[in-house]
C-alpha cells in the first residue's frame, strides 16, 4: 500500500463507470516491519491503515457511486503471524467503522495450500499460480454474491 498510497493510487485512472472495486491488502505491507500498522483513527500515509484509508477515500472521491470491498490477506507461505493478524484485524475494524464490506481471506480454502516454495497453488509459496487464482476467484465470487446478490458467473 505504502508504495502506491500517494504516487500510484492518485495517478491511477479509475473508470467512472466502476460499480465495484475490491482492494486486497497486507502481505507485503505486513512484512515491512519498519511501517507501523496504525489504528482506526489513523488517516496519515505513514501507516498501513492510514494508507488503506487514503486509498479508499481516493476511490470514493473519484467514483462516489462505486462500492469498495476490503479484503484481508491470506497467510504468507501458509503461516500466520501476529503482525499479519494485527493488520487484518485493523483492516476489518476500519471497514466496519466506515460501513465497507470486509472479506476475510483467511476463510478461503487456499489456506490449506502447500506453503512450501512451489506449493500446489503458488508459484513461490506466496503468489498464486493459475490454480490458486482459480480457487480464489471461486471463493470471492461466492462472497460477493452473498454480499450483493450477484448472480454467480460460470467459472471455468
Amino acid at each position: 500500500i505504502r508504495d502506491h498510497c500517494v504516487t500510484g493510487v492518485q495517478t491511477c485512472a479509475l473508470p467512472i463507470y466502476a460499480n465495484l472495486i475490491t482492494l486486497s491488502f497486507a502481505i507485503n505491507d505486513a512484512s515491512d516491519t519498519s511501517c507501523p500498522v496504525g489504528t482506526l483513527e489513523d488517516t496519515t500515509e505513514d501507516s498501513i491503515i492510514g494508507c488503506a484509508y487514503n486509498c479508499i477515500k481516493y476511490i470514493y472521491d473519484t467514483v462516489p457511486t462505486c462500492q469498495v470491498v476490503v479484503c484481508g490477506s491470506t497467510p504468507q507461505n501458509g503461516m500466520r503471524s501476529a503482525r499479519l493478524a494485527e493488520v487484518n484485524n485493523q483492516l476489518k475494524a476500519m471497514s466496519e467503522h466506515y460501513n465497507i464490506p470486509f472479506i476475510d481471506l483467511s476463510d478461503c480454502p487456499i489456506n490449506g495450500f502447500n506453503g512450501k516454495k512451489g506449493g500446489a497453488l503458488t508459484s513461490d509459496g506466496t503468489h498464486f499460480n493459475d490454480d490458486g487464482y482459480k480457487l480464489l476467484s471461486q471463493f470471492m465470487t461466492g462472497k460477493l454474491s452473498a454480499l450483493f446478490g450477484y448472480r454467480q458467473p460460470f467459472l471455468i
